[in-house]
């Protein structure tokens, strides 16, 4: 979810967002692809929040392999 952004000097935009942090893992390959290497990212802990049921689910499924 995007919580703000700002423009920089140049054509350069910096954009706040919050993610779930599975989402996150593989945002550093995807965002070097989408800006030709150019872009950079920075990430810091924010809360916890309980799990969708569906994931929960499936983790509980996991953990009882």
């Amino acid at each position: 979810m995007i919580t703000g952004s700002e423009s920089r000097e140049g054509d350069e935009v910096c954009i706040e967002a919050e993610a779930p942090l599975a989402c996150v893992m593989e945002y550093s390959s995807a965002l070097k692809f989408m800006t030709s290497g150019e872009g950079e990212f920075s990430m810091t802990f924010s809360r916890y929040e309980q799990v969708p049921g569906n994931i929960q689910k499936a983790l509980v499924a996991e953990a009882r392999q």
